[in-house]
């Protein structure tokens, strides 16, 4: 099995909010996922920052690709550091794909592209209740927030 990583185009939206939606369920989440197509194809048109890839598996037996998982990031600053930082915002794979080494090969197809732009690190969220995914992230060496938390406000409210 040979993965391959494909980087998404704006014409591919539609498809990245389909994998979008799809992680939205797996975390319990789909109520609260009220994008659409457009708002992902205008967020990756419109910003160049916003960028998305595609995992994929080619089936040498048919001869054809199957998209098993997904990423898509985008870029904040390290003031501290002085140079940007990749923020993961998504990243899933395909149950039927899983423990196969899809997560490793999108990890290490952003690995590249934090070096490619400079980055000093890459950077995202996880669910708390998502014990698979931390034990993943952990066995790449990744560390949690190391005394820091994730806060959210809706400026609505203010």
């Amino acid at each position: 099995m040979s993965i391959l990583i494909q980087e998404a185009t704006p014409a591919d939206a539609a498809e990245v909010h389909q994998w979008i939606v799809r992680l939205a369920h797996y975390e319990r989440l789909g109520g609260r996922c009220v994008s659409s197509s457009l708002d992902i194809q205008k967020a990756m048109s419109g910003f160049p920052g916003i960028r998305a890839a595609f995992a994929m598996i080619h089936d040498e037996q048919s001869n054809t690709d199957c998209r098993v998982g997904f990423a898509l990031w985008y870029y904040g600053f390290s003031s501290f550091a002085g140079r940007p930082v990749l923020y993961l915002e998504d990243i899933y794979v395909d149950g039927a794909y899983r423990f196969r080494g899809v997560g490793m090969a999108l990890f290490t197809y952003l690995a590249g592209v934090c070096r490619e732009e400079g980055c000093c690190r890459i950077q995202w969220s996880v669910l708390d209740a998502n014990a698979s995914a931390i034990r993943f992230y952990r066995s790449l060496g990744a560390q949690d927030g190391q005394g820091w938390s994730l806060m959210s406000l809706d400026p609505l409210l203010l």
